[in-house]
């Protein structure tokens, strides 16, 4: 039977001290593990962060195609007016600042997991690399997928299932399923594409939509 996950949907909820310092250097690694730069990249990405950062990689999926979002540090087509709480919410309950859902092509309910610190430092690393003009493109999502307001549905079918680990392995839970969201491509998905948990990391095999992932436990 089905049982709605109502934590997609709870409100974000960051908490940080005010005497907390932002450490760029965490956000780097955060950066780097979550591979923010292969999906945010342009078309015509190289070595320069300014034009990895300003989105427009198309995702081919069954229901239309997705652009990647401009998340560099320009104020009007990147983050640049963000706060902490608007990033966290988008990175965490998939919301943008305005309210509007974003597609689950964006990892966000594998992000759930990060910790507040994690997120804090991510977002000043991202506000400390060139912002990009590069203006954000227009979906071409079928209808009715094309109404945002659905993802709210799906956020609510999709379990956000955890692996149970000894706590020693815990931070590499930490880095497969929640930074690294390894499981977005290598986890078979089921209804309206939501992640198949019973099955976490055992591959995905190769469709018109995808090149397929290995199994990789």
């Amino acid at each position: 039977f089905f049982l709605p996950n109502w934590k997609n949907i709870e409100k974000d909820r960051i908490v940080i001290s005010e005497d907390y310092v932002p450490d760029v250097n965490n956000g780097e690694k955060i950066f780097t593990i979550g591979g923010c730069k292969n999906c945010h990249q342009n078309n015509n990405a190289n070595s320069d962060y300014k034009i990895f950062l300003s989105g427009g990689y198309p995702f081919k999926t069954n229901y239309g195609i997705i652009y990647s979002s401009n998340i560099s540090s320009h104020p009007l087509h990147g983050i640049g007016k963000w706060t902490v709480k608007d990033f966290s919410k988008a990175l965490r309950k998939g919301v943008s600042p305005s309210g509007s859902n974003y597609y689950p092509a964006f990892p966000f309910t594998s992000y759930s997991g990060l910790s507040d610190e994690d997120v804090v430092d991510l977002f000043y690393y991202l506000k400390s690399l060139p912002a990009s003009e590069e203006p954000n493109k227009n979906n071409d999502v079928f209808f009715p997928y094309s109404i945002r307001s659905l993802v709210t549905f799906w956020k609510l079918l999709n379990q956000n299932k955890l692996s149970e680990v000894p706590e020693e392995f815990e931070y590499g839970r930490y880095l497969v399923e929640t930074i690294g969201h390894c499981g977005e491509c290598h986890t078979p998905r089921k209804v309206l594409d939501t992640l198949d948990y019973a099955n976490l990391l055992t591959g995905v095999k190769k469709s018109n939509f995808s090149a397929g992932a290995p199994d990789i436990i």
